[in-house]
């Protein structure tokens, strides 16, 4: 495979349209469960969203983010190369994502070999080596402790915050395009605020790969004479 130049150390985090469907969106990671309820699974789904019916080629890689001598390294590369649906979703099938902090990119191509090539390579929360990654269109770092090395914000994604658990399901809100994450029966927005006023009666606790996600709303708080 050809490897694309990177125009500067920090590739370009592609701008994105919120939301699913329409013309001209942006590849995003769309929704998956970092932790899922129950026992794991051994293979699950990963939904990207983007433009319906157009074809797409890229890497998914999920990259180390616990504190520890293996941060930065790329532990799992996944090549897409499908083409979005009607509602403009992709699912993406992989094996069960390990128990550990991750910082997850959608980019648009890898030279690198998983389990190996380290983007931190002094372990300082930095990554300070993307050689082997070409454009970056998403990224989301996801904790499951409050001792992380998190990796997307850097590279103009978002970094979420550790709520006191692990999330089982991350999920882009179809209305701001803005990830959020479900820890126990209450989700949360990238700030770390409880966020379910937002999604009023819809249910958002359950995985919808495949389906469109909730559509977040924020809550009307405007003063009003009864």
């Amino acid at each position: 495979m050809m490897r694309l130049a990177l125009a500067a150390l920090l590739p370009v985090l592609c701008a994105a349209s919120p939301g699913h469907g329409g013309a001209d969106v942006e590849p995003r990671i769309s929704e998956f469960q970092q932790d899922p309820v129950g026992a794991d699974p051994a293979t699950q789904l990963i939904e990207f969203s983007g433009t319906p019916n157009e074809a797409f080629q890229g890497f998914f890689l999920i990259v180390e983010s616990d504190n520890d001598t293996e941060a930065g390294v790329v532990e799992e590369a996944e090549e897409i190369d499908a083409s979005f649906d009607a509602s403009g979703l992709l699912l993406l099938n992989i094996s069960d994502i390990e128990d550990h902090s991750h910082t997850y990119l959608l980019v648009s191509s890898f030279t690198g070999t998983a389990g190996v090539t380290d983007l931190d390579t002094d372990n300082d929360g930095v990554a300070d080596d993307l050689s082997t990654i070409g454009d970056v269109y998403d990224a989301i770092g996801v904790p499951i402790s409050d001792d992380t090395l998190l990796y997307a914000a850097a590279l103009n994604g978002t970094d979420l915050p550790y709520a006191g658990a692990a999330a089982s399901v991350v999920f882009r809100g179809r209305g701001s395009g803005a990830p959020f994450q479900v820890v126990g029966s209450n989700v949360f927005d990238a700030a770390g605020q409880n966020a379910n006023a937002a999604f009023g009666d819809q249910t958002f606790t359950d995985p919808t790969l495949g389906n469109l996600n909730p559509v977040d709303t924020p809550a009307d708080t405007s003063f009003r004479i009864a």
